[in-house]
Parts: C-alpha cells; sequence; structure tokens
C-alpha cells in the first residue's frame, strides 16, 4: 500500500519558510495568507482571482480582496520577515537584489494607482502613454541547497562580447557573478 502523500515531493523548508513570515501577521490573518499563498503559486500568472480559483478556498473571493485592500495587516512587517527569513536561511558576505518594475495596464480611472505611464517597451501597434498601474518588485537572489542544476547565463565582458558559461562549478564564476536559482 502507497501511503505517500501528493506534497511529498515539497521540500520541507518550504513550509518552515510560510511558518516564518505568518510571525508578521495578526493570527486571524494567517490562513487567509496561506491560501493566497499557495494558490499564487500553482497559477501561471499568480493574480488573486487566478489564486482564488486554483485553489478550494474555503471563503467568497470578496473575503481575499477585502482582506488584501483592507485587512488588518502590515506589508512593511511581512517585507522586513522576508529580509529576516533571507538573512537567518541563506547566510552570506554578498548578497544580490534585483528591482523590476512593469505596467499593469487599466482602463478604470478608479483603479487604485492607476495613471498615465510612459511605456518604455516601444511595441509595434500600441501608443506612448499608457493608463496602468505601475507595480515595482524586489527579489533576492538565493542559493538553492535542496535542488541542483548546472546554471546557464551569457556575461558581456569589458569590450562587449559576450562569453557563456555553462555548468561550471561556483569557484570559477568571478566575484561580481550572481549566482543563479535555476
Amino acid at each position: 500500500m502507497n501511503d505517500k502523500k501528493g506534497y511529498q515531493h515539497i521540500p520541507q523548508i518550504f513550509f518552515l519558510f510560510i511558518t516564518f513570515l505568518t510571525v508578521a501577521l495578526p493570527i486571524r490573518s494567517i490562513p487567509t495568507f496561506i491560501e493566497l499563498l499557495i494558490g499564487a503559486m500553482l497559477t501561471q500568472a499568480g493574480f488573486v482571482t487566478q489564486a482564488w480559483l486554483a485553489v478550494n478556498m474555503h471563503r467568497h473571493w470578496t473575503s481575499y480582496y477585502k482582506w488584501l485592500q483592507k485587512g488588518k495587516w502590515s506589508w512593511v512587517k511581512l517585507g522586513i520577515q522576508m529580509a529576516r527569513l533571507i538573512i537567518a536561511f541563506f547566510p552570506k558576505q554578498q548578497r544580490f537584489l534585483i528591482i523590476d518594475d512593469t505596467i499593469i495596464y487599466r482602463n478604470s480611472k478608479k483603479a487604485p494607482g492607476s495613471k498615465i505611464n510612459h511605456e518604455h517597451g516601444c511595441k509595434a501597434n500600441r501608443p506612448k502613454y499608457v493608463r496602468g498601474q505601475n507595480w515595482v518588485s524586489l527579489a533576492s537572489v538565493v542559493n538553492q541547497g535542496f535542488i541542483r542544476r548546472n546554471p546557464a547565463f551569457i556575461q558581456n565582458d569589458a569590450g562587449g562580447r559576450q562569453h557563456q558559461q555553462i555548468g561550471r562549478s561556483k569557484s570559477t564564476y568571478s566575484s561580481h557573478t550572481p549566482s543563479l536559482c535555476c
């Protein structure tokens, strides 16, 4: 008889990470946070509606929307707890942060933070200025001890020539080259 559960391939440390993050939330918010987090990870885009559809949620979808918009939790405290998690579980002397911004197109002027933005992508058949929300993401590059893959990336040298490094040991990377999470 095979008594293994469907979550057998999920690294145990992942559950520890979620528990660590919930310290920053009010107790009443923890189930909602976990449902949305798991749902967002299971979807392609990570939007709240898709997260709600991906997981068998216990509440009506408006409850999750209201929790995100007006809930008694602080995204700043959650961000600080995430930084503590990275420092505690991935100790390094040197850290790499990634900042990215993107425009989420909105037609409504009533959407929170919706305004006219310059479209830097310069795509064909697109206007130069668009209405939307500007989302900024911050990520940290960490080593994954539970998954081993050979990273492949292209790096430009000072002369503009490209060098491809595939599957080399960590010691052969230059000190300014970020380690990849593949």
